[in-house]
């Protein structure tokens, strides 16, 4: 993957990122800041940002099951 590419999938995922947080504050009572700083420094954060990755295919509220299935 070139640099460029990089570049846009960090822009396309950051977007995302922001709706992911959300719904995960939702979800677990949290304020989005907290729900924030707590997906960005979980596993599932970083295969969402791996460009490789096969959860770039996946909608924000799939992302959102995985990592909530994941703290359990």
């Amino acid at each position: 993957m070139d640099e460029a590419q990089r570049e846009f999938n960090m822009i396309m995922t950051a977007d995302t990122t922001g709706i992911i947080a959300c719904m995960i504050a939702t979800h677990t009572g949290q304020t989005p800041y907290e729900a924030f700083r707590s997906f960005i420094h979980s596993s599932t954060y970083r295969e969402f940002r791996n460009p490789a990755s096969f959860m770039n295919n996946w909608g924000p509220a799939q992302i959102v099951k995985e990592y909530l299935s994941r703290l359990k």
